[in-house]
C-alpha cells in the first residue's frame, strides 16, 4: 500500500518533533560566537569599468562594476553562510570618512536578509578619498568596546578589511599626518597582539598597500591576501574569511556548576573538573595559559587552577584540561555562590573559545554532609559504651567488706562477702560466715545474703524480723539501714545494721558510699 500524502505529512511532522526534542534535551557544546567587523572600501575606484584603469570610466551601479559587485556578493555570502546566530556583525564603509551602517547581534536567521538589504542600500562607492587608517581605528575602538565588559563571555574578534587602493586620507582627517598614522598603527598593533584579534587584510589588485599596512600592524604575511582582477574575487574572499572563522580551538562548555564538600575537621575539599578542547586548525597548535582562572566576583571566596598550562593539539584532536576549584571563604546562608570565570592567556598565546563563562558554587554545609552519619556514630558509640560498662561491671570482683553492728555495738569483725554469699546471725556453730545473735534464745535468728551493688536480703529464720515497725518474713536493704530481731521469749536484738563505717583500709571501697558496688 502506497502511503497517502496525509500519512507522509504526519510522518514528517513526527520526525521534525523528534529532532527538535533531541536538540533540546541532548547537551551540545556551546558555540564559540564571534564579533565580526568588516571594513569595506567605498571609494569611487571600486566602480572602475576596467579594474586598475582610472581612465576607463566608472559604472553608476555597484552591481555592474567587478570589484564592488564581487565585494558585495562576498559580503552577502559571509552574512548568509559564515556568520552564525548570536554572532555580532558590524559593517563599516570607509573612504572620505567612516560610517557604521550595521552593528548588531544576529539573533534570528531571518535578520540576515535585513542586514543584506541595509548594506546594499547604503554602499554606493562614491567617495573620492580612501582613509584606511580612520576605518581601522573605528573598527579597533568598536572591538575594544565589545570586549570591555570583563564579565561577558570571551568572544573572538574577527576584523576583515577590503580595499582596492592605498591609504589616501582627506586633509581634514585626524589621520592625515604620517605621525598620526604611525601612532594609530602602533596602538592597534599592541591591541591586536594582547587581545588576540584575528585580522585579515584583502587587497583587490596589486596596486594596494595592504602588505605595508599588515607589516605596520604586526601581522603575519598569511594574514594578507591580494586578489587580482578576474581571479574570482568573491570565492577567494569568502574562502579566506571562512578559513579564519573555522580555525579555532573549541571548548566544550562555558558553564560550571561545582559542588564543594566540607572536610570532616574543617575546610573544604578541592573539586576537579575537566574541560575538553578540540582543534579545527589545519596545523598543530599550542595552547598555553596561565595556571589561575580569573574569578571577578568570587576572588575573595574561591580559587581555581588549571593543569596542564601548555597543550599541544593536532588537527581534529581533543585534549583535556583539569580545573581544580577550591572554596576558601565563609559559606553563605543559602550555600550558593554565582559569578563568572575567565581563563587567562600569556601575551601572543593561542586562546580557545569560549574561554569565559558562568560558574555556580554549591557549598555544602557540614551538617548536610556529616550530620546523619555523626548522629548515627554517636548512637553507636553510646551503645558500645553501655555494653563495655555492662561487661566491666560483670567482670568486676563482686565483693564487699562489711561488719554487723547492733546500735553502737559491733557484732563481728569485718568480713568480705561475695555476691550471693551469706552471713548467719546465730548462736549455734559460729564457724565460717556467722555472727553471734547475742541475747536471743535461738540457734539461728536470720540469714543475710549479699545481692551486689551494696544491697542485701535479710531473711528471718527462728527469730521474728521487724523492719520500720512491721513484722516481715524478709527484707531487702542497703547499708546502714536498721532492722530488729526478736525471739519467742521477747528478747530483742535491736538496731541491727550492715555497715562499712570506719573501714578506711578497705581495698574494695567499703570506706564510703562511692565504691564501685
Amino acid at each position: 500500500m502506497i502511503p497517502s500524502k496525509t500519512h507522509l505529512r504526519k510522518l514528517w511532522q513526527i520526525v521534525v518533533a523528534v529532532m527538535l526534542l533531541w536538540w533540546v534535551w541532548v547537551p551540545h557544546a556551546p558555540a564559540a560566537n564571534d564579533d565580526f567587523i568588516i571594513l569595506l572600501d567605498q571609494s569611487g575606484s571600486m566602480l572602475e569599468k576596467r579594474p586598475g584603469d582610472e581612465k576607463g570610466g566608472y559604472f553608476e551601479d555597484p552591481q555592474k562594476a567587478e570589484k564592488s559587485r564581487e565585494a558585495l556578493e562576498a559580503l552577502d555570502d559571509v552574512i548568509k553562510d559564515v556568520v552564525e546566530v548570536d554572532d555580532y556583525i558590524t559593517i563599516i564603509p570607509f573612504g572620505s570618512g567612516t560610517k557604521v551602517v550595521v552593528s548588531q547581534q544576529l539573533r534570528y536567521p531571518h535578520e540576515r536578509t535585513t542586514i543584506k538589504n541595509i548594506v546594499f542600500d547604503h554602499l554606493r562607492f562614491r567617495d573620492r578619498k580612501t582613509d584606511i587608517v580612520a576605518g581601522i581605528k573605528e573598527a579597533g575602538d568598536l572591538i575594544s568596546e565589545l570586549g570591555s565588559n570583563p564579565l561577558a563571555k570571551e568572544r573572538r574578534k574577527i576584523l576583515v578589511m577590503i580595499t582596492d587602493g592605498k591609504n589616501d586620507p582627506p586633509q581634514n582627517s585626524e589621520f592625515f599626518s604620517p605621525e598620526a598614522q604611525d601612532r594609530t598603527y602602533e596602538d592597534l598593533k599592541d591591541k591586536i597582539k594582547s587581545q588576540n584579534w584575528k585580522v585579515t587584510l584583502v587587497g583587490l589588485g596589486d596596486h594596494t598597500d595592504i602588505a605595508d599596512i599588515g607589516r605596520k600592524l604586526g601581522l603575519d604575511k598569511s594574514d594578507t591576501l591580494t586578489v587580482e582582477s578576474g581571479a574570482n574575487i568573491r570565492d577567494r574572499l569568502v574562502g579566506k574569511i571562512r578559513k579564519v572563522h573555522d580555525a579555532q580551538v573549541q571548548a566544550d562548555t562555558d558553564r560550571f556548576k561545582i559542588r564543594v564538600e566540607p572536610g570532616l575537621f574543617g575546610g573544604y575539599d578541592v573539586v576537579s573538573e575537566s574541560l575538553s578542547l578540540h582543534s579545527t586548525f589545519l596545523d598543530p597548535v599550542t595552547v598555553e595559559l596561565n595556571p589561575s582562572l580569573v574569578l571577578p566576583e568570587l576572588q575573595k571566596l574561591a580559587a581555581a587552577n588549571v593543569t596542564p598550562a601548555k597543550l599541544e593539539i593536532t588537527p581534529g584532536e581533543t585534549q583535556t584540561l583539569t580545573i581544580q576549584w577550591q572554596f576558601t571563604g565563609d559559606r553563605p546562608e543559602d550555600g550558593v555562590l554565582r559569578g563568572h570565570y575567565k581563563f587567562a592567556f600569556p601575551p601572543h598565546a593561542t586562546p580557545f573559545y569560549p574561554n569565559g563563562g558562568e560558574v555556580e558554587l554549591v557549598v555544602v554545609s557540614w551538617w548536610d554532609r556529616y550530620g546523619l552519619r555523626a548522629l548515627f556514630a554517636l548512637v553507636v558509640l553510646a551503645v558500645v559504651l553501655w555494653l563495655v560498662r555492662r561487661e566491666i561491671r560483670k567482670r568486676q570482683v563482686p565483693e564487699i567488706r562489711v561488719m554487723l553492728v547492733a546500735g553502737p555495738k559491733e557484732l563481728s569483725e569485718k568480713q568480705t562477702l561475695r555476691k550471693h554469699q551469706k552471713i548467719a546471725i546465730a548462736n549455734g556453730d559460729l564457724a565460717g560466715g556467722a555472727v553471734p545473735a547475742e541475747g536471743l534464745e535461738v540457734k539461728q535468728a536470720a540469714a543475710i545474703t549479699y545481692l551486689g551493688r551494696k544491697r542485701f536480703r535479710v531473711s528471718a529464720d527462728e527469730a521474728i524480723l521487724f523492719y520500720e515497725g512491721a513484722e516481715k518474713p524478709s527484707i531487702e536493704i542497703g547499708l546502714d539501714e536498721p532492722f530488729d530481731l526478736k525471739d519467742d521469749s521477747g528478747h530483742k536484738l535491736g538496731g541491727v545494721m550492715i555497715s562499712t563505717s570506719g573501714a578506711l583500709d578497705d581495698p574494695f571501697g567499703a570506706g564510703g558510699n562511692d565504691g564501685p558496688f
